[in-house]
């Protein structure tokens, strides 16, 4: 594979000069990233950091998860995507493509209660259509 050096720049200002982080990130990175690693992948990047970050405390507890799946939500109800689920390079790449990345804002337009696609608005633009299958793997944090 290729890497850009921007990229490799960036794994080591996020590993903050720990060797194991770097490689950490650099291996879950490999593991999920298209055939390239380039400047991309920077959202990638900074979301493996903040799951890092999160770790349990010093009593082995994990800090308080409050999102949820896009699939709970409902038509008006706005959210900020924190998270992709998905393991496959494929189906991330096409939510990259859909605008479906953590920090973007979105609206529930419609759902169809037959087949669970949800109506979703993303960051201002037209309403794509999504299914479960999507819509599962997303989490969200609920925007007032």
């Amino acid at each position: 594979r290729l890497a850009d050096p921007a990229a490799i720049h960036l794994i080591a200002r996020l590993a903050a000069g720990g060797m194991r982080d770097a490689e950490s990130m650099l291996d879950q990175l490999l593991s999920a990233a298209p055939e390239n690693i380039d400047a991309m992948t920077e959202r990638v990047m900074r979301e493996i950091k903040r799951l890092q970050d999160e770790g349990p405390s010093a009593d082995l507890t994990m800090p308080p998860d409050e999102s949820r799946p896009l699939s709970s939500l409902r038509p008006t109800e706005k959210a900020t995507i924190l998270r992709v689920q998905a393991g496959d390079a494929a189906l991330l790449r096409h939510l990259e493509d859909l605008g479906l990345v953590p920090g973007v804002q979105i609206e529930v337009a419609g759902y169809s209660p037959y087949d669970g696609n949800l109506s979703v608005k993303i960051a201002g633009r037209p309403a794509e259509v999504l299914g479960p299958v999507i819509t599962d793997e997303i989490f969200v944090e609920s925007r007032l």
